[in-house]
């Protein structure tokens, strides 16, 4: 009886240990057989190609042509406006004393009597008393100051009838002369805020 109770529980025990040695290839031999899951791979984005394109230079706006017109102006008249350049002192000086000239010309403003606040011909402006201290009518006549008389006179007459661009800039409210540590300085009334001819 002990024997075969030992006999049988020795049986048993082989059995569970076939049993398990069975199991475990059994299932090495299913893991081998299996394919392996698979990976998820991240889908790479999307390569967005920015093509930059270069900023258009921006062109040269070319200056406007310069236009004069010749008005014709008496040569008796260019030459009292040329005198009167004589005691100045440089080629822009000498323009602006011409365009203020021409400014006079234009202006309607009247006296309290009516009558015009400035003579109503270039010579009477440039002649007129106490206008002008440094206008001599004997000054001599150079042929510089004859082309800068008849430059000026024909450019702020164009700039006044036309509002083209003549090349030049000098405001035609610009009435009245004076001096400031010998430069020439323009305003627009008296006692206002001076003008710079290299403004």
């Amino acid at each position: 009886m002990k024997h075969g109770l030992k006999r049988t529980l020795a049986l048993t025990a082989l059995t569970v240990i076939a049993a398990w040695y069975c199991l475990l290839a059994y299932h090495t031999a299913a893991m081998a057989e299996e394919e392996p899951l698979p990976t998820a791979t991240p889908e790479s984005p999307a390569t967005i190609v920015i093509q930059a394109e270069p900023a258009p230079t921006p062109g040269r706006v070319p200056r406007p042509q310069a236009v004069v017109y010749d008005y014709s102006i008496g040569r008796s008249y260019i030459e009292t406006v040329a005198r009167g350049m004589y005691g100045l002192n440089t080629a822009k000086e000498k323009l602006a004393f011409a365009f203020l000239v021409i400014n006079r010309l234009f202006c309607e403003m009247q006296r309290k009597d009516g009558n015009y606040l400035f003579a109503r011909d270039i010579t009477g402006i440039v002649e007129q008393a106490g206008e002008f201290g440094f206008y001599d009518p004997d000054a001599p006549l150079t042929d510089e100051n004859v082309a800068l008389a008849e430059l000026g006179l024909n450019a702020q007459m164009t700039y006044i009838m036309t509002k083209e661009y003549t090349g030049y800039i000098f405001p035609s409210t610009l009435l009245y002369m004076g001096f400031d540590n010998g430069e020439a300085v323009f305003y627009s009334e008296i006692g206002g805020e001076a003008w710079r001819v290299n403004e």
